[in-house]
């Protein structure tokens, strides 16, 4: 391998355009590229456009937030991805979304432009360029076979649990084999880190965090109402734990009013349920509501709207496995598991301001130690100059 320019030309794979970032997935990526750029590198991005997020990019390359755009239309769904799906090697989550038509137009774009380093945002993007001797970064956004495993200890069902038992055991083994051809991995939280450690041991690997571009942050006061939940509503995980939310614990505290955003399609018929489907400005859902709740039951990696309520001094109460991999002040997020205790732990919180204002400060305090702009961007520095020297 050869030693890296001052200035890269970095490549940022992606399953899905992630602009306007309004999840978890599509923010890392925008941060990355964003702290990237103002270290002074050039940042190409190259998509695949799926039916499901589909996004009109007719003029994505007016837009100043990267050097360079391509986006390609492909449906992981599609009868032609099932069937690819099953010719190949690799999970079904993995393989269904590769084009061998993609493939192409992916080296002719990194031969054109002349790339220094590729970022695989995401698992499934890490089946593209096999043969392609750059140097490589995988971006972990979550330990995917720990989001099925999750998923198969709490579901009843037994036909559907032996299904996400095989997903996950299927998973994990792409996790732990097809990763060789990276020279460094990178990610979200120390956990995530731990687990690669002995299995790469050989690659270049960090653990760094996200941090968020300045957002319009008004002070918390007592005087604020309500609850409220942020996340995507396709994702099973999120709509997992807020049916459980809905189910067990929304009946005892239902004169407390609750919103529910995020992209996605999910309906609730209960009374003081506000649903939000399309919206742009999670500050302005940060900025007026009381607390954040985190129901979260599965899942794997870190939950990015934690980190946002942290931003904006919002209190947070969350499942123990809904907190995973966040750095934070003891203390400045409510844990618990068990649902009287959630009813419980909503009901002192909601009905003490003094109690609320202290874990607004200690969150804002969080923020500031573990995600600041500086601390993240020093992080970034330093792992693409060792990058650079192997």
């Amino acid at each position: 391998m050869y030693n890296l320019p001052l200035t890269l030309k970095i490549l940022l794979l992606c399953k899905k355009v992630p602009y306007p970032a309004t999840d978890g997935e599509s923010l890392v990526i925008m941060n990355d590229a964003r702290l990237l750029r103002e270290l002074g590198h050039q940042v190409f991005f190259f998509c695949l456009n799926t039916k499901k997020h589909w996004v009109d990019t007719t003029n994505y390359s007016e837009i100043q937030e990267w050097d360079g755009f391509k986006a390609f239309d492909h449906h992981p769904d599609s009868l032609r991805s099932y069937t690819h799906s099953l010719m190949s090697s690799h999970p079904l989550q993995i393989a269904r979304f590769y084009s061998i038509s993609i493939e192409c137009k992916l080296k002719e774009y990194i031969h054109k432009v002349n790339i220094d380093l590729i970022i695989y945002q995401g698992l499934a993007m890490t089946q593209y360029l096999k043969d392609v001797v750059l140097k490589k970064l995988y971006r972990v956004h979550n330990l995917e076979h720990k989001i099925w495993a999750n998923l198969a200890h709490q579901n009843r069902h037994p036909i559907k649990r032996n299904i996400q038992r095989r997903t996950a055991t299927a998973l994990k083994k792409y996790e732990m084999t097809y990763l060789w051809n990276m020279t460094a991995i990178v990610t979200l939280s120390n956990e995530e880190k731990i687990f690669f450690e002995p299995i790469y041991s050989k690659h270049l690997l960090a653990s760094i965090f996200l941090s968020l571009p300045p957002a319009p942050i008004e002070t918390y006061t007592e005087k604020r109402k309500g609850l409220l939940f942020v996340g995507s509503l396709d994702w099973e995980p999120n709509r997992e734990g807020l049916n459980w939310f809905l189910k067990e614990i929304y009946p005892s505290i239902s004169h407390i009013p609750l919103t529910i955003a995020g992209k996605g399609q999910f309906e609730s018929a209960l009374e003081n349920v506000c649903v939000i489907t399309n919206f742009h400005n999670t500050s302005a859902l940060l900025n007026t509501h009381r607390c954040m709740i985190v129901p979260l039951l599965s899942g794997a990696g870190i939950r990015i709207k934690i980190i946002e309520a942290m931003q904006h001094g919002l209190p947070i109460i969350s499942t123990y496995i809904g907190a995973e991999g966040i750095n934070n002040l003891p203390g400045s997020i409510l844990l618990e598991n068990n649902g009287e205790k959630w009813i419980e732990l909503i009901l002192n919180l909601y009905s003490d301001d003094s109690k609320c204002l202290k874990l607004s400060e200690q969150l804002l305090t969080s923020y500031q130690t573990f995600y600041s702009r500086e601390e993240v961007t020093e992080k970034w520095r330093r792992f693409i100059a060792l990058l650079g020297e192997l």
